[in-house]
């Protein structure tokens, strides 16, 4: 009887199989050009604009930036002293170079995989006979070596620099496909290398979720060298767009746009992060950038990343309080309860217990600057712990702000205050855990929300770009694809068929 079972099973087993290699998606997936094949390598492809040197802040701003167009800007790296400078000589006598930098284990990057410290100077000495690569913020001592791109060089958009990341290594380096929440420059000092996009306007949620599969760090886990199209069917049927650069040049890497890098020969760049912040810097004018007479490197300029290591932007400190703004004074009293409070968590923290997630803790903290904090202050205070890039608020915003704000509010007085915490702290530890569970789902659907927000109203504004004729229709075509722009008709051409 066992072995008929066995049997049957097999069958049943070899059937499936069977099924699976006569599907005919499957059949057309295999035979399709690009299928095992290095990322993008087959196409079809979009053309990605080249211009020579670095373009005016004006027009790059309002051609490139807030319209979400990458563009390779040849040469553009030869003006920085580091583009002479920077030779493994001189790195290796510099007195300072016993900073210490993080190398990844490998070329081809594996985000599993840990990373090492090690000094500068030996990085130097080791990089062209070990497989690794420094991925690490510009050294202090080096960074008065490079230049800020002359377009970022305006007051108002030097207080949104993000971070700077040196990338170096013997070439031989290929990254993850993956997405950044910030805008670009990335500037080739040594080597070459070929950067493969793909265009957000060409995609929707179902792509990003399918192929940007770790969210949590925006990347993917396909292999870049042989791309499985029967698995990431996504990437079957859209346009890549491959740049080319070479040393010297630079490029702007648009936010949100999913890129992977490979590069060849003897391999250094330098990149530049700046938020994503299209609504402020459009039409940039003199007043709002002040003396661009005077370059600047990047030892005088302020990033927002203090942690050279991280390659990511701080979380800002949330202040609960609409009437807020960096110039007012913060109140200082502290009132009996809020010590209490502090108090309370400290003695809860040493037993243990349920520990408050990061909202309802902040939420809390709050007390000792503002007694009260109403709906509008908790909107405020969770939009400072949100990328500065969200700027737009919808319907589905405010609801799920209504939802949080009523699961905090445990006495019903639509207000939150002491009160609410010392209801909280005498919950039993299930009840605890549920209200934080609950406050901590609708906090992470409002960052889905905000984001979702942020990105209809971009599409809005750059269909009104293409509307308006600031974008050519060819141009737009190519890079946002013949979808996106299917129903736009450009004002001149609506008036001459009318």
């Amino acid at each position: 009887m066992l072995r008929i079972c066995f049997f049957i099973s097999c069958l049943s087993l070899v059937a499936k199989v069977s099924a699976g290699q006569d599907d005919p998606e499957i059949s057309r997936l295999k035979s399709l050009p690009g299928h095992m094949k290095p990322f993008g390598s087959e196409g079809p492809f979009f053309h990605v604009p080249i211009v020579e040197g670095f373009p005016t802040t004006y027009d790059f701003f309002n051609n490139y930036v807030i319209p979400s167009i990458p563009v390779v800007m040849k040469g553009a790296a030869k003006i920085s002293p580091a583009f002479k400078k920077w030779t493994d000589e001189y790195f290796i006598k510099h007195k300072d170079a016993s900073e210490k930098v993080y190398a990844e284990a490998r070329k081809k990057e594996d985000r599993t995989i840990p990373g090492s410290f090690l000094s500068f100077r030996t990085f130097v000495k080791q990089y062209i006979k070990h497989d690794i690569y420094m991925v690490n913020g510009v050294p202090m001592f080096l960074r008065r070596d490079v230049l800020l791109p002359p377009p970022l060089n305006c007051e108002k958009v030097k207080k949104n620099l993000a971070d700077t990341v040196m990338w170096f290594s013997s070439g031989g380096t290929k990254s993850v496909l993956h997405n950044d929440d910030v805008d670009n420059i990335n500037c080739l000092y040594r080597g070459n290398k070929t950067l493969t996009f793909v265009s957000p306007f060409q995609t929707d949620e179902d792509w990003v979720a399918s192929v940007i599969d770790h969210p949590e760090g925006t990347y993917s886990d396909i292999d870049v060298d042989a791309v499985d199209y029967v698995k990431y069917r996504k990437l079957s049927d859209i346009n890549y767009g491959v740049v080319q650069m070479k040393e010297g040049d630079c490029l702007f890497i648009p936010y949100k746009w999913a890129h992977q890098v490979n590069s060849y020969g003897n391999n250094l760049a330098v990149n530049i992060w700046f938020n994503h912040l299209p609504n402020n810097f459009r039409n940039l004018t003199p007043a709002d950038c002040g003396d661009q007479s005077v370059d600047a490197t990047l030892d005088r300029v302020k990033f927002e990343t203090t942690d050279q290591y991280s390659g990511s932007t701080p979380q800002q400190k949330p202040i609960f309080d609409k009437d807020y703004s960096p110039d007012k004074k913060e109140h200082e009293a502290k009132t009996e309860s809020t010590e209490e409070i502090k108090e309370e968590e400290k003695e809860e923290g040493e037993e243990g217990g349920e520990e408050e997630t990061p909202l309802i803790a902040a939420v809390f903290q709050a007390f000792g600057q503002k007694s009260s904090i109403d709906i509008e202050d908790l909107k405020a205070g969770i939009l400072m712990m949100q990328p500065s890039t969200f700027q737009s608020w919808d319907d589905a915003c405010e609801n799920t702000l209504n939802t949080i704000y009523s699961n905090m509010d445990l006495n019903g007085d639509n207000q939150l205050n002491v009160a609410d915490h010392d209801l909280f702290k005498h919950k039993h530890q299930e009840e605890q855990y549920e209200i934080m569970q609950d406050v901590d789902d609708y906090y992470q659907a409002l960052a889905q929300a905000l984001y979702n927000a942020q990105l209809v109203a971009e599409r809005v504004m750059i269909r009104k770009l293409i509307q308006n004729g600031q974008v050519e229709m060819d141009m737009a075509k190519n890079i946002y694809g013949e979808k996106f722009v299917a129903d736009i008709k450009p004002v001149a051409a609506a008036k001459e068929e009318l």
